[in-house]
């Protein structure tokens, strides 16, 4: 990554027929993301952790609301072929030193999926027939300063992700362009549990 080699760990809990709870833990960044099910499939209710990128990017900043959520992130009928969006608008606080002036941020995340044929994927944690899914991220922010003055960011990212039935996310292998820098990177599940 452009962070170099990482490790974090999602823990889903909370789980209930209307939806569940992912606490992403990097090394010293954690967060948790509430997830809706719905008949068109698993809507994220927010930003979650699934780069370095996003981490960095998510450090900066606190007290992050989401609204206008539309789309899925994983539709209920996942099939070769099939298209669809997921996008929000994003509001946060500059994190500061306390007692220091805090500067806001928004933004809008637009994702656009397209789900290929299902592959054989190995990981660390094992084989696995994974249905591989082209991911393209357009994410732009506008951060207000405390003192007013004003830092637009435009993120754009490509990602293949690769879903296994009965686990989840297995693999995913990208690029993305953060104003105008460039970065790679391979994400692998190493373990998992399912209780």
């Amino acid at each position: 990554s452009p962070a170099g080699g990482y490790t974090f760990r999602n823990i889903t809990s909370n789980a209930r027929p209307e939806g569940f709870t992912v606490t992403t833990k990097f090394d010293k960044v954690t967060h948790t993301l509430n997830w809706e099910c719905r008949p068109e499939g698993i809507v994220a209710m927010g930003i979650g952790l699934t780069d370095a990128a996003s981490s960095l990017a998510i450090n900066q900043f606190t007290n992050f609301t989401a609204s206008n959520v539309t789309g899925v992130i994983l539709p209920a009928n996942l099939a070769p072929g099939l298209e669809w969006t997921y996008a929000l608008d994003l509001q946060g606080t500059e994190a500061v030193k306390p007692g220091d002036p805090a500067g806001n941020m928004t933004g809008r995340i637009s994702m656009t999926f397209k789900a290929g044929n299902t592959e054989n994927v190995t990981v660390p944690a094992g084989a696995f027939d994974a249905i591989a899914i082209e991911v393209k991220t357009v994410s732009e922010f506008r951060i207000t300063s405390a003192s007013g003055q004003n830092q637009k960011i435009t993120a754009h990212t490509t990602y293949t992700v690769w879903y296994a039935p009965g686990v989840g996310w297995v693999k995913s292998n990208g690029s993305g362009n953060i104003n105008g820098q460039e970065y790679f990177e391979t994400i692998v599940l190493e373990s998992y549990k399912i209780p």
